[in-house]
């Protein structure tokens, strides 16, 4: 899944297509409650009084800080409300700015959306496409791993079938706890030459490869 680095408001975001929903929703609601009054917290911490959703997240306490040039009190961006519990309300043309800034982020923010999603489609439909190149045939034995170093180590024995040829190849599977998987032919198995691929044929590289990826054993090393 694609994560893309986004600058908001001098705040490095590590985006991808869940936290892109959040930021686009949370932005949206700020810019459609930018008239309304919002509460002065601690420091600047600005929550909209709407859904109290957290400025200080996306920087916009940082951006209303700038707009007020230092000011604590927000004096010059904001109107106070003594009588409502200090709550501020951005003046007129200060909302203009931070809605033209506010939406310009909203647009970034959607395009690195579409963009995630059509790279994560892409990514989608190609492990798909290499999923469907094999499948597997006959299961001589097949043993999941489980626990930890006194535990029971993964082995994997069968056929794996070329879905486009139907060639078939015999391949043992194995996990080994704090060591790995990893898979070779069968007719290597037991041989000096097992682990060296250049006694592979291309097949064999290429069934082993899938098995890594689509094996009962995920690449992965249990600790």
């Amino acid at each position: 899944m694609l994560e893309v680095k986004v600058d908001i408001l001098g705040v490095t975001h590590l985006v991808d297509k869940y936290n892109a929903k959040g930021l686009i929703t949370h932005f949206k609601d700020v810019l459609e409650n930018l008239d309304k009054p919002f509460v002065f917290g601690d420091g600047l911490s600005i929550y909209l009084t709407t859904k109290y959703y957290g400025n200080r997240v996306c920087g916009v306490d940082s951006y209303l800080y700038s707009l007020s040039n230092g000011d604590y009190s927000l004096s010059e961006i904001a109107d106070k409300d003594v009588e409502r519990n200090w709550r501020l309300t951005l003046k007129p043309h200060i909302q203009e700015i931070v809605r033209n800034k506010f939406t310009e982020i909203l647009g970034l923010l959607e395009d690195t959306m579409e963009n995630i999603l059509e790279h994560n489609n892409k990514e989608e439909a190609e492990r798909k496409e290499r999923k469907n190149k094999y499948r597997i045939g006959k299961v001589y034995h097949q043993q999941m791993p489980k626990g930890g170093e006194e535990g029971i180590d993964g082995y994997f024995d069968a056929e794996i079938i070329n879905n486009t040829t139907g060639e078939s190849t015999r391949f043992i599977g194995r996990d080994v706890f704090d060591v790995g998987t990893w898979s070779l032919p069968y007719r290597l198995n037991g041989s000096e030459e097992q682990f060296d691929h250049v006694n592979y044929t291309e097949e064999e590289k290429a069934g082993g490869k899938w098995l890594s990826e689509f094996g009962p054993f995920a690449s992965r090393i249990r600790m």
